[in-house]
């Protein structure tokens, strides 16, 4: 049987048979630590014996290396090994096979086939102990007979079993623990050895004739590989409760669960209702645990609807059980497998109950040792993997977190808690600006010597609440103050009332709602952006009712899942340092109106088609020429958002219906911003014709009465031919601060190409441009065709 190799070979040879054996070894000691768990002793047995049956083969083949390089007085122990191992190569194939079909019945049977192999290997067995005892002389012709019948004997034992195996998957009466199991000791045991000792039989004598000495390299290969085939095996069916050897199935962490939590707790973070958290626990169980979405279901006690009553029901029987009270989740699988050995009627119980709920995984979500909520995770989820216990764990350290969030949901109104906190930080922005315009008004008096300006020694005594005379104050010696001074100049009771409340509004965060004509609408928006400190303006301009949710669009953004184009809302853009300006509020529809006034109010939003609550601070300022509470009445305005828009308004009041002497104050207050700091403005004064005329002739807009008397003025400047720039502030024509400053600039703005751009952009009209610098059109077209803001064709 055997023949002499090289030196080297022989050495390599004998260093992998080692090499193996120590592996079977370390396999053999690792599974018998953990049989001392095993609730199946027998069928421990069997496998035992066929793990300790393996080492023979090695055995054998390392007294035979040793003999040809160390020790020829070997020869006869080699001989003896040679025959034990073909003895015990029959006892490890019966008992492997027997093992395999005797997993399904919890403890090894003898069935007819596995009696008449029996029978067979018995007769092989005795045949190789009595040629040991006997000394009988090795490779007679009977012996290779008897081995070519052992190798055929092998094979055909196997059939039934494989058998059995398909019949026992197409049955689906086990465990799935163990169809997984069964699985595992077919692909990686019982067909790799049938593969190999195939080949290591070489039964049409191809190697042989190839390879010289070719049955000691395939009995090396074969050692090896089913060496590594029985490790990786034990590795993994371990892991799966083998012979219920463990409390859970075992398994690898794929999921990187303390970074991607982070994801999820921010989520949770945002959520506002008990609702809401559907949509976010069946995303994160998908990315976690590869679960579909709909496999997933939150089922909260005393939530009034449909899903949550039923299922609710069907729980409630259930929830003094044991294996409700001492189960931190239930598992079908672990439950199946645990009550396949074990035939707990606990168990049986806890599998009617899965069985109701039609599911895979149950978890009580507890406050007080009473169940408050569930997560059922749906029957066939899963249908390909098995749950580990480490994605138990994670469940529950996620669930852990869900609870606290749904106890607190259920006992305190977060959104509640959300809108108290935005006021209070509204509430703090306003009392520092509050202070910083104190101390500005303190250091205005020092600065003149005075404690109380002149002119509001004056008007104090108008005032309609005197505990507004810190603002009058403002409006006096503050730059905000001063600001709407110059835009609005009058100090009579109901324009002092409108200041002061713009002061207001400008010193808050809070969403501000403007009743203005036309005309004064954008002037003030942006003065109030202005003071704000802001950077970006966003104008929404609306001159028809919204139709398909555009301004919704435009405001929130939508899904990117939904949308080819941009998905970032203004909402989004604008935060920290932006300013949403929503002309005639009153056309947007009443499903914008009701997401934005939930905005309002708790300062969050969601994109349309989204369950994601993202926050802003963007500024709001919304103005309507309607009467909104009327609105509100016949149903065509959201009340929740008028209630939020009413909290910080401003109405001007209309100059139609103005006292004349607040109207004469008004006029002497543009006539003194007109020509403030000038020469010979008395060259210029309006007669009393002139301001009689202004009184009986009225227009509606503060915008255009500063015009008129800008012209006039402007008219007596040439008459009488002085010079405009000596009595006239050209640049107070200006609607904004930010024009008043470039306007202050005159022909110096020319130069600057950033200005130009600008106010292109704003005007989109060179004689405007023109007539805010005081300078000529030709020179301001010379200038945008420097800059490229127009062709070099436009006139």
């Amino acid at each position: 049987m055997f023949n002499f190799t090289p030196f080297f070979e022989n050495y390599i040879l004998l260093l992998l048979h080692i090499f193996c054996i120590i592996v079977k070894i370390f396999i053999f000691f690792k599974l018998f630590n953990l049989a001392k768990n095993s609730k199946n002793k027998a069928l421990w047995f069997v496998l035992s014996l066929v793990i300790f049956s393996g080492f023979f083969s090695d055995i054998a083949w390392i007294f035979f290396y040793l003999q040809k390089i160390f020790f020829n007085s070997l020869a006869n122990m080699s001989i003896i090994f040679s025959r034990l191992a073909w003895a015990v190569y029959v006892v490890q194939y019966q008992s492997l096979t027997m093992f395999i079909e005797s997993l399904e019945n919890k403890k090894p049977t003898l069935k007819l086939h596995n009696k008449i192999f029996i029978c067979f290997g018995l007769f092989i067995i005795f045949y190789f102990l009595y040629n040991i005892f006997n000394k009988i002389p090795i490779n007679t012709p009977h012996e290779e007979l008897i081995i070519n019948i052992t190798n055929f004997h092998i094979f055909i034992i196997f059939i039934p079993t494989i058998f059995a195996f398909i019949q026992m998957l197409n049955a689906k009466r086990s465990p799935r623990i163990l169809n997984e199991q069964m699985r595992i000791l077919m692909l990686f045991i019982v067909i790799p050895h049938i593969f190999v000792e195939l080949i290591c039989r070489d039964p049409f004598n191809f190697l042989h004739t190839i390879i010289p000495h070719a049955e000691n390299y395939l009995a090396a290969t074969s050692s090896i590989l089913l060496t590594y085939a029985l490790y990786f095996c034990a590795k993994k069916i371990i892991g799966m409760r083998f012979l219920n050897m463990t409390e859970h199935v075992e398994g690898e962490v794929h999921f990187n669960f303390v970074n991607d939590f982070k994801d999820v707790l921010t989520q949770l973070g945002h959520v506002t209702s008990l609702n809401e958290l559907k949509g976010i626990i069946s995303n994160f169980y998908k990315v976690a645990f590869s679960i579909p979405t709909k496999k997933t279901r939150l089922c909260i006690k005393l939530l009034d609807t449909p899903e949550d009553t039923s299922i609710s029901t069907m729980v409630e029987p259930y929830l003094n059980e044991d294996f409700m009270i001492k189960n931190p989740l239930l598992v079908r699988d672990e439950l199946e497998f645990s009550y396949f050995y074990e035939e707990k009627d606990e168990q049986k119980r806890a599998l009617s109950f899965l069985n109701l709920m039609q599911a895979d995984i149950f978890i009580p979500i507890y406050e007080k040792k009473n169940i408050t909520a569930f997560i059922i995770v749906d029957r066939g989820a899963r249908p390909h993997a098995l749950f580990s216990k480490v994605e138990y764990d994670e469940m529950l350290v996620f669930t852990s977190h869900l609870g606290a969030l749904i106890n607190l949901l259920r006992n305190r109104n977060l959104e509640s808690l959300i809108q108290q906190e935005k006021e209070l930080k509204e509430e703090l922005y306003y009392k520092h600006q509050e202070l910083n315009h104190y101390k500005e008004t303190i250091r205005d008096f020092l600065q003149k010597n005075q404690l109380i300006p002149e002119s509001k020694k004056l008007s104090a005594h108008i005032l309609k609440d005197p505990s507004n005379w810190d603002y009058m104050l403002f409006l006096e010696t503050t730059h905000s103050g001063k600001l709407i001074n110059k835009l609005i100049p009058g100090t009579g009771m109901q324009i002092l009332d409108f200041k002061i409340n713009l002061l207001k509004a400008a010193l808050s965060k809070k969403a501000v709602l403007l009743n203005l004509p036309e005309e004064d609408i954008l002037p003030t928006v942006e003065l109030l952006h202005h003071i704000s400190l802001r950077d970006y303006l966003e104008v929404i301009d609306l001159n028809a009712s919204e139709k398909n949710h555009e301004i919704a669009l435009k405001l929130f953004g939508i899904n990117p899942l939904f949308s080819a184009q941009e998905a970032t809302g203004l909402l989004e853009k604008s935060d920290l340092n932006g300013t949403i300006f929503i002309k005639n509020i009153h056309l947007l529809s009443l499903s914008t109106q009701e997401l934005l006034a939930h905005f309002l109010h708790t300062g969050i939003f969601t994109q349309l088609k989204s369950d994601r609550k993202r926050s802003s601070t963007a500024r709001i300022i919304c103005s309507s020429n309607q009467n909104l509470n009327h609105l509100c009445q016949i149903g065509t305005f959201s009340a929740q958002l008028y209630h939020e828009l009413i909290k910080t308004s401003a109405t001007l009041p209309s100059l139609l219906t103005l006292a004349p002497t607040e109207l004469s104050d008004l006029t002497a207050g543009f006539i003194h911003h007109i020509t403030s700091e000038k020469k010979s403005v008395h060259e210029i004064d309006l007669s009393p014709k002139e301001r009689e005329k202004l009184l009986n002739d009225r227009p509606i807009s503060l915008q255009e009465y500063k015009d008129r008397v800008y012209s006039m003025l402007i008219n007596k400047a040439k008459k009488k031919q002085i010079n405009q720039e000596e009595v006239i502030d050209t640049a107070y024509s200006a609607s904004s601060p930010d024009m008043y400053n470039v306007a202050r600039l005159g022909k110096n703005a020319l130069k600057d190409q950033q200005i130009m751009t600008y106010l292109w952009n704003k005007f989109k009209n060179q004689t405007k441009i023109a007539k805010l610098l005081n300078v000529n059109r030709s020179s301001v077209n010379r200038r945008c065709k420097e800059f490229n803001l127009i062709d070099e064709q436009t006139p």
